[in-house]
Order: C-alpha cells, then structure tokens, then sequence
C-alpha cells in the first residue's frame, strides 16, 4: 500500500494545481458579474420615484432580471467545479479502496477481517480530508 503514496500525491498535486487556478478564476468572474447587478439596484432605488411616475416599472424589472441571470453563470460554474472535484476525489478514494481489497484478498494469510474493515472506514474518512487538504 505504501507504494501507492507517491503516485497519489502526484495526481493531488496537479488536481490541485488544476482546481485552485480555475476556482480562482470563477470567482473572479463571479465578483465581476455581480457589479452590474449591483449598480443597477442601486439605480432603481436612487430612481424608483421616477420609474413609477413613468410606468417603467417592466423594463426596470426585465433588465434586473437580465443582469440576475448572467451573475448566476459564473457561480453555476464554480459549483460544476466543485462536484467536478469531489468527483475526481472519489474516483482516487476508489482506486485506494480497490488496492486495498485486492492486497487484502491476494495476502489472506497475513490479514485479518478486522483489520481490513477498519482500512475501509479510514477510507471513508480519508476521502474529505483530501477534499479539505486541496481547496
């Protein structure tokens, strides 16, 4: 199993490298594209007597609605992501728990049940403690 400590730092290293950029960048999106979203309310409520007096109360509400979709897509993104990376987690926790089994099955008379049923459950723990380490 220790041999498989090196090949899954490597693979939590460039994940990281690749998840912390592109978070990074999608939040940088996301703060950008709530700024208009933003001055726009802040205009309706600086204006909100002149857009009842002329009835642009529709239009006012229209470019709201305008601005609240597109600040929606950058943060739709940042969650794709996340469960991208929660994917690829646990596909890795996998591919440990597969090795696991197998060094289990293939070395019977050197392991016992209890001793595997605990390497299992550790597993399960190790899966957000790798989540935890790379955000």
């Amino acid at each position: 199993m220790a041999t498989t400590i090196p090949a899954t730092l490597i693979v939590l290293y460039f994940l990281q490298k690749v998840y912390l950029k592109t978070s990074r960048q999608l939040r940088y999106l996301d703060l950008e594209s709530r700024s208009p979203l933003y001055s726009h309310f802040a205009e309706v409520l600086e204006g909100l007597p002149t857009i009842r007096a002329f009835g642009w109360r529709d239009a006012a509400s229209k470019i709201l609605t305008r601005h609240l979709d597109r600040s929606q897509t950058p943060y739709y993104m940042l969650l794709c992501a996340q469960r991208w990376l929660n994917l690829i987690l646990d596909i890795v926790v996998m591919a440990l728990a597969t090795v696991v089994v197998t060094l289990a099955v293939m070395l019977r008379s050197s392991t016992s049940s209890s001793l595997l049923g605990v390497a299992l459950n550790n597993m399960l723990g190790f899966n957000q403690l790798l989540s935890y380490f790379i955000t």
